[in-house]
């Protein structure tokens, strides 16, 4: 698949078991940076994870938070309550 050259790229992402992160996306992008932000009906925190050690590494806020990555498949969500997500932009 060849890699996406957009202004901005916008989706969502739930997780569908806590505890097992999930890849943002698997959309090949290219971008500066991520705006990760929780989705309004979630019930708990969400996190980015790192999957290597299914560490929960950073707890995102609920006004989002920017990543400055060039590729969104590169993170990984963890949830406490399963179902639960967040959307995101690439920038």
């Amino acid at each position: 698949m060849a890699k996406e050259v957009i202004n901005i790229a916008v989706d969502t992402k739930d997780v569908s078991a806590a505890g097992t992160p999930e890849a943002l996306t698997t959309r090949d992008i290219l971008c500066a940076s991520v705006f990760i932000i929780p989705k309004a009906a979630n019930t708990n925190p969400v996190f980015i994870a790192d999957d290597a050690t299914d560490t929960k590494l950073v707890t995102i806020p609920t006004g989002g938070l920017t990543v400055p990555i060039n590729d969104p498949r590169l993170i990984t969500i963890d949830v406490t309550t399963n179902g639960e997500g967040v959307e995101w932009m690439a920038i």
